[in-house]
């Protein structure tokens, strides 16, 4: 066994998720001016497929290596949004 083997490797997953709002997937979108990489409504199954989702939801991941830093993947995910100030007014009054 080499000594790279018994290296422990870090891998770091980092997305935004918005839950429970009442409006429309695309407001969401059109407000955060980013196409998320996976919405889903209620009842609409788990990636698992075991059980239903309990909310609505908008998700963006992260594009960057799972090597990334925290850090690194949250300046990411911040830098990818264009948010327009007038419709995230608008969400969920």
């Amino acid at each position: 066994m080499s000594g790279e083997d018994d290296v422990m490797r870090t891998e770091m997953r980092a997305s935004l998720i918005l839950l429970n709002y009442s409006c429309g997937h695309e407001a969401v979108t059109a407000a955060f001016g980013v196409a998320p990489s996976r919405t889903w409504n209620v009842g609409d199954p788990l990636p698992s497929g075991r059980r239903p989702h309990k909310s609505k939801g908008w998700r963006l991941w992260s594009s960057l290596p799972l090597t990334a830093t925290m850090k690194e993947h949250a300046i990411h995910l911040l830098d990818q949004l264009k948010p327009d100030p007038e419709k995230l007014a608008m969400l969920d009054p």
